[in-house]
């Protein structure tokens, strides 16, 4: 067990680390409280927002809409504790689709592309579990994206 545990004198008592749990010896260590007044809520943001510009094209037959969209989604933090480690960088990007439907409006076709800059972006942050040393866990937004869809109404 000693090869696995770090321990130190520190000035509020002895500290000691064990798999990555860190532990405060009861007696001889004092337990400082965390203040989390003004923290945020994991997960939230203090801005997103969505812009769309749709244009619609109408043809003998039918018509085609086409829209654009900016996706800004704000800095926002992953822990209880806003510390930098789990801190989710803002993200922006572009959407953009197209979809024709013919005058009878019985079915439509069209294609769509996410992420047209094919930018990554870190979109989650988690601490793993201390048995497994409680090391960050990231997570990345998907590359640019595309693909059809096809659909009848009834």
């Amino acid at each position: 067990m000693l090869g696995l545990t770090n321990w130190a004198l520190t000035d509020t008592g002895i500290i000691a680390s064990y798999q990555g749990a860190l532990i405060t010896i009861p007696g001889l260590s004092a337990v400082t409280p965390v203040q989390l007044q003004g923290n945020r809520f994991p997960g939230s943001t203090e801005l997103d927002y969505n812009l769309s510009f749709t244009q619609r094209f109408v043809m003998d037959g039918g018509a085609t809409d086409v829209r654009l969209t900016y996706v800004h989604k704000g800095q926002r933090f992953a822990s209880v504790f806003n510390d930098d480690k789990f801190s989710v960088p803002e993200q922006q990007y572009f959407d953009m689709t197209a979809i024709y439907s013919p005058t009878s409006e019985d079915w439509y076709a069209g294609a769509y592309v996410k992420n047209i800059g094919d930018k990554r972006f870190q979109i989650g942050a988690e601490q793993a579990s201390t048995l497994q040393g409680g090391m960050a866990q990231v997570t990345y937004s998907q590359p640019r994206t595309y693909g059809l869809t096809f659909g009848m109404n009834f």
